[in-house]
Formats: structure tokens, C-alpha cells, sequence
């Protein structure tokens, strides 16, 4: 401790400063990122909102992406020299997947007098999902027809937007459309997407019991009859926007099976579901070839990109395996679309792409249509027209 005068205005005190406190005591930085759009590697120009699942940590977000988690590190960590903390991260803005991180604050055996902030670098958002839709016409005779039975279909993707003056080729088409979006997030080297039909089990449906938000993981279901850990069942049956395929973690119900229960989930409903929709138990079917991720995915994800779609042709239910997350399942579609009689078509979500080439073709009767666009992310449906001539 040192002591010195210090004149105030026209007083005249004695100071004595007690130092500085330990590293660990001061108000840190825990955990740093810089939050990107990545599609144009650039901060968002939405608003950002950053949270975290612990009390004692002051999320926080600047300009230029800049997003992170601050406290004191001897109250956030205070064993951190002998083991390491988790922190749960979320990075949301509007337009944007809100993206979930569990992030591991390394230990350091020379806390508390010594401690780094935990920077992640950039963190990737992914967009919402926007729905390409539109109409197909034939040109002629001053004139125009709807075409109907025309195929629309994806032929190429660009994952960033090319260079204006450089000509770079789209990349294969080699995604799908997933409902609902993912449950969980997959690295690229351990994700695996194949076929897997499910089959109703015959006097098994059950009803929801009561309303079910968005991220419920308990239901209450009229009745456990054919339900036990590992099953699955379907709910939101009719409207594909709604239907989901959950997992069965654990059941608690009275003695008798066709009394009402509770079940626990494997993963918690991404959909709300109102009381009275029927629960229906389904039996996993032979599984087709594994499809390799080509790229990560985030929980929430609309669209995976893999490396090949063998199998997938006819596919309407698919299961998503790798790494320490559970098996989930979707309904899937590949990004191809028939006119109606009126000539529109309207394509599955698509997401995650800066610009995609899209072919109309009647058939043979006249000649394909093909148009380069940029999806107009963030107003729920693009429109396009192709003229057949």
C-alpha cells in the first residue's frame, strides 16, 4: 500500500490506493465472437440479441458483430484451475437461425492469477428459410396459357455470391428440404442422413391431453399403450408444416397402460401442438444408405447439404444420426415442384445458398426455361415466372 497527497479543489487529502485487485477479480470479457451472415461473411444489419443460461454472466453485443458474455472470472469459474466450466451461448438476430453454443471455458492450473478470455472467432448465422415459388406460361399468338405438369426444379446452388466479373460455376444441387427444421446441431464429419419410412401401429393413436408450446419436452397423452423408452410416434399429422416425429425417453402413468401418462421426449417439440390432436405410434422401417453431410448444421436448420442423395428419390421421411446427439427424424423434399393447372409451383424451403439456378421444363414441347436468382431471404416467399416460348 503507498500513500501520497492529493489536492482536491482546495483541500489537500491523504490517498492510499490498495492496488490492483487479482486478474480473476476484475470484470472480464469470459467469452468473445464475432457474429457473421454466412453467406456474405459480414455482421448482420438486424439488431442482435445475445443470452446465456447462467445468472451470474452479463451477455453483451456491439457494432460490427461483436457479441460476447462478461463477468468477474473468481464468482463465474471459481474452480477454473482445476477443471473446466460449460457457459451456454445464444446469438439470435431477426432473419437469422438463433444460433446455441455450449461453450467450454478451458481450466487453467494458474487461476486466479492468470486468466484469457475464451474467444470463438466468427460464428456463422444462417438464414431463415424463404419459399421459391411462381408460375410457368407459354407466350404465343399475342397471348398467354398456363402450362401445366411442368417440372420445376433446382439445377445448381452458389453458397456465396460470385464475383460480378467472374464466371464461377454452381455447385450440384445436393440438398433437401427438411420439416421441421433440425433438432440438433451436426458437424460435417459426423452428420449421416438416410431414408426411413415409418409405419402406423394399428390401434395405438393416442390424444394430446393438453396444449404443447413450441419446446415442449413433456406431453400429456391420453393413454401409454405400446409406448416405452425408444418409441416413436407422430403428431401434427395432415399438415406437413406441423408434423413431427418424436422419441420417447421415459413414460410415467398410472398401473394401468390405457390410463393417461406423461412422456418425456427425447428432444423437445419444435412446433406447437393444441389439445385433442391424435398421437399416432409408428414402427421405423428397413433405413436406406447413409448420406455424408458436406456441411455443419446448426438446431434449426431448414436445409442440410450432403455429399449425395442416394436413396432419396422417393424418401418422404428421413433420420439424421452423428456425433453425441440422439437420432431425430423429418419430413423430407428435394428441391423439384409440378405445376398445377394453373400453371404455379411452389418449391420447399430453402435456405443457407446466395444464389441457385432454377430449370422449367414442359416436357418437351418447347424449350427449358432457366433462370439465375438470389433468394430474397427474410420475405417468406420469392416469386418467379418462366415463359415458355
Amino acid at each position: 500500500m503507498t500513500r501520497r497527497i492529493v489536492n482536491v479543489g482546495s483541500e489537500t487529502v491523504l490517498f492510499s490506493s490498495d492496488g490492483q485487485p487479482p486478474l480473476a477479480e476484475r470484470n472480464w470479457a469470459l467469452v468473445r465472437a464475432r457474429a457473421v451472415d454466412e453467406l456474405t461473411g459480414e455482421p448482420p444489419l438486424t439488431r442482435m440479441i445475445v443470452e446465456t443460461d447462467r445468472t451470474d454472466i452479463t451477455p453483451r453485443a456491439a457494432a460490427g458483430g461483436l457479441v460476447g458474455l462478461v463477468g468477474v472470472p473468481a464468482r463465474a469459474f471459481p474452480a477454473l484451475n482445476t477443471q473446466s466450466y460449460q457457459v451456454g451461448l445464444t446469438v439470435s438476430s431477426e432473419g437469422y437461425v438463433a444460433r446455441r453454443e455450449a461453450v467450454t471455458v478451458a481450466q487453467d492450473v494458474n487461476f486466479p492469477a492468470v486468466f484469457a478470455t475464451t474467444n470463438l472467432g466468427d460464428l456463422a448465422l444462417h438464414r431463415e428459410p424463404v419459399i421459391i415459388s411462381g408460375r410457368t406460361v407459354l407466350a404465343a399468338g399475342g397471348a398467354t396459357t398456363p402450362v401445366a405438369g411442368a417440372t420445376v426444379r433446382l439445377t445448381g446452388v452458389w453458397r456465396t455470391m460470385p464475383p460480378a466479373n467472374v464466371a464461377v460455376p454452381a455447385d450440384s444441387p445436393l440438398l433437401v428440404s427438411l420439416q421441421p427444421p433440425t433438432y440438433f446441431a451436426r458437424t460435417a464429419a459426423a452428420g449421416r442422413l438416410r431414408r426411413r419410412g415409418m409405419t402406423p401401429v394399428a390401434g395405438q393413436d393416442k390424444r394430446l391431453l393438453a396444449d404443447a408450446p413450441s419446446g415442449s419436452a413433456t406431453l400429456r397423452l391420453s393413454d401409454r399403450v405400446g409406448l416405452a423408452g425408444g418409441s416413436i410416434f407422430a403428431i401434427g399429422q395432415g399438415d406437413p408444416e406441423r408434423t413431427e416425429f418424436l422419441v420417447v425417453q421415459a413414460v410415467a402413468g398410472a398401473t394401468t397402460a390405457d390410463q393417461p401418462a406423461t412422456v418425456t421426449l427425447a428432444y423437445p417439440t419444435a412446433r406447437a401442438h393444441a389439445a385433442g390432436e391424435v398421437a399416432s405410434v409408428v414402427t421405423p422401417q428397413a433405413p436406406g444408405a447413409n448420406n455424408v453431410f458436406s456441411r455443419e448444421c446448426v438446431a434449426g436448420d431448414a436445409v442440410v447439404f450432403l455429399a449425395g442423395l442416394t436413396g432419396l428419390n422417393t424418401a418422404s421421411v428421413v433420420e439424421i444420426t452423428g456425433g453425441p446427439a440422439p437420432a431425430e427424424y423429418h419430413l423430407v423434399q428435394r428441391f423439384t415442384a409440378t405445376t398445377d393447372a394453373a400453371g404455379y409451383f411452389r418449391m420447399p424451403p430453402i435456405s443457407r445458398v446466395a444464389q441457385v439456378e432454377i430449370q422449367a421444363d414442359d416436357g418437351g414441347a418447347h424449350a427449358a426455361v432457366t433462370a439465375t436468382l438470389a433468394p430474397l431471404y427474410g420475405v417468406g416467399e420469392h416469386h418467379i415466372d418462366f415463359v415458355f416460348r
